[in-house]
């Protein structure tokens, strides 16, 4: 019989040879048309995914989310939390820049409620007026604020699964107004090993011809043992009209040791080179706190580095899935 890391890796291996004839199809979407829905975005940093365990899993997570980072993969994940759980996570990525993420997840009556904070940072840069003379030093932020519930389907709707919503706003340093949106999604067991997700991403109005970067995702996961699975995701851009795949595992090494790859496809990514698209990460569990870490690289550009530390308490008969 053959040991959970090696039904990984052949199940991986079955999604990537999927994964193929649908990303050429996809590629053929013209270029031409996502670079002008690509400006009408506003609040870009939004697209970016959370925490280091799932960036490490090719941010293949709808069907995953499973801690207080669910209030943005897909708030339908909080509905299965049995206790409290929570998540910082920081990026470093070039120049001073990089994401910045905390949310909290508490449990109360039939679900439970989320709040998350992204705060994207421009770094430090002098700015100068038309003569050159110095106007003083500038460190723009973005900042989105999250509010989330999640609970077990009403009976009368099956009584099997998840269901979750949120409500965001959006500020952006030096641009005018702020820019409500909501999410929302869901989550459904297909016997033990099997979940099955979709979520739609910050819904909102247009803004003098702007919109935040509203998109949908499907996605699902398939768990070998409480520490080991591969999950597959397939997505689209409501605005820059960018289509997405996500294909990622996790494995345990060790009881406290566990590793993650993936691979994230956008129609655009053959424009960066390299080994765009391509995830790995490492996470370490000690009792009821877990330490992340992902890299991403993106293309010959840059590559970004996410830590994350996560707190999950799991009583025993709790619905918490952990990893």
């Amino acid at each position: 019989m053959s040991t959970a890391p090696e039904r990984c890796c052949l199940v991986a291996a079955m999604f990537a040879i999927c994964l193929s004839p649908v990303q050429q199809v996809l590629a053929l979407a013209s270029p031409d048309v996502e670079r002008a829905a690509a400006s009408e975005v506003r609040g870009a940093f939004l697209a970016q995914g959370v925490g280091a365990r799932a960036v490490g899993m090719g941010e293949a997570f709808v069907a995953v989310a499973d801690d207080a980072s669910a209030a943005a993969w897909n708030p339908a994940g909080l509905g299965r939390l049995g206790s409290m759980s929570a998540i910082a996570m920081h990026e470093i990525f070039t120049e001073g820049m990089g994401l910045s993420y905390a949310a909290v997840a508490i449990p109360v009556g039939p679900g439970a409620l989320g709040f998350g904070l992204r705060i994207f940072s421009f770094g430090s840069f002098e700015q100068r007026d038309a003569a050159g003379g110095s106007l003083g030093t500038a460190s723009p932020v973005d900042i989105a604020g999250q509010v989330a519930w999640g609970m077990r389907n009403a009976a009368w709707v099956g009584g099997n699964g998840w269901s979750g919503a949120a409500i965001e706003v959006v500020r952006e340093d030096g641009l005018p107004g702020i820019l409500p949106a909501v999410s929302a999604g869901i989550i459904v067991p297909v016997g033990s090993s099997l979940s099955l997700g979709a979520a739609a991403y910050h819904l909102g109005p247009r803004q003098d011809g702007f919109a935040l970067p509203a998109s949908i995702a499907v996605g699902g996961s398939y768990a070998f043992s409480r520490r080991a699975r591969v999950a597959l995701d397939a997505g689209r851009g409501l605005v820059d009209e960018e289509s997405r795949l996500s294909l990622g595992g996790e494995c345990p090494l060790s009881r406290a040791v566990t590793v993650r790859a993936g691979y994230r496809w956008t129609s655009s990514t053959a424009t960066l080179g390299g080994i765009a698209g391509l995830t790995a990460g490492i996470g370490a569990k000690f009792t009821i706190l877990e330490l992340d870490y992902a890299l991403q690289p993106f293309g010959n550009v840059v590559t970004a580095h996410r830590f994350s530390v996560v707190y999950r308490r799991a009583p025993s008969g709790s619905q918490t899935s952990p990893h």
